[in-house]
């Protein structure tokens, strides 16, 4: 097995596998959605994939999700803030295999309480992750989270 195909979360031998999108309804949480459905239909030995979205559509929304959704089984989502305790009784129910979170950090950060309340989030997934034995979480953050804003100037 190559490198890349060991790093991909749907390659199994052709089994399911289980992947838990938390912020799935939001912008980049859909696109990780549809990447995985489209690499879950690969003919090529990628396998099947099952994949459930939890958000709480507070920043995200269901219309994200609509290819997604239309493309067949193997997506469920679930209206859950991934803080209380219904997502860690799901979580212990679908036992993932991957966590993916796309909901650790605002687009916007405009207060102190956005940033507590991703540290919040985050510290949940990852408590949760390790409370049911997921040994594989990945983490998304804006690209302004890390360089910062871009400055304003006149395009070409």
């Amino acid at each position: 097995m190559s490198d890349a195909a060991s790093q991909n979360p749907t390659e199994s031998s052709g089994t399911r596998r289980r992947v838990m999108v938390v912020g799935g309804a939001g912008f980049v949480g859909s696109h990780v959605v549809d990447r995985l459905i489209a690499e879950g239909d690969d003919p090529h030995g990628a396998g099947s994939v099952d994949i459930d979205v939890v958000d709480d559509l507070s920043s995200g929304s269901l219309a994200n999700l609509s290819a997604a959704r239309s493309a067949g089984e193997g997506l469920t989502f679930h209206h859950l803030d991934v803080c209380g305790d219904a997502a860690s009784v799901l979580m212990s129910r679908r036992t993932p295999e991957v966590i993916v979170h796309a909901a650790a950090a605002p687009h916007r950060v405009t207060s102190a309480g956005q940033v507590a309340e991703a540290l919040r989030r985050t510290a949940a997934v990852f408590d949760m992750a390790r409370a049911h034995g997921v040994t594989k979480v990945v983490t998304t953050l804006p690209a302004t989270s890390m360089y910062g804003r871009p400055p304003a100037r006149g395009m070409p």
